[in-house]
């Protein structure tokens, strides 16, 4: 944990973490994120039908699952990114439906696991 995390922050990480969410480091999540956003390139990747879904997301979808990954919240997300809580709700349904994955916290982690490396 670093430590200019906010009580608020830290506590929500905490809670998240008890209830089975991945946190990931910082340094981590900027590899993740900029791997994804690089992902519409012509770097090799694995798995074509898998990396096939992570292509079917928008621009915007791409930049909000990063924002998940380091896990914000719906409301945190829409600050970050400008846009309204119903827009990154809906924003997330889509992403969920799009990787075919049951909640939030699962395409986190499809998306860390399907990244090209």
């Amino acid at each position: 944990m670093r430590n200019e995390l906010s009580v608020d922050r830290l506590r929500g990480t905490i809670w998240g973490m008890v209830c089975g969410e991945v946190v990931f480091d910082g340094s981590i999540r900027t590899h993740l994120q900029e791997a994804l956003l690089a992902s519409d390139s012509k770097t090799p990747v694995p798995s074509g039908e898998e990396q096939g879904l992570l292509k079917l997301l928008t621009q915007r979808e791409k930049e909000i699952l990063c924002l998940l990954m380091d896990g914000l919240s719906n409301q945190e997300v829409a600050a970050r990114l400008f846009i309204s809580e119903p827009t990154v709700k809906k924003s997330v349904s889509r992403i969920i439906d799009k990787l075919q994955v049951q909640n939030r916290v699962q395409a986190a982690v499809y998306a860390a696991r399907h990244l090209p490396r």
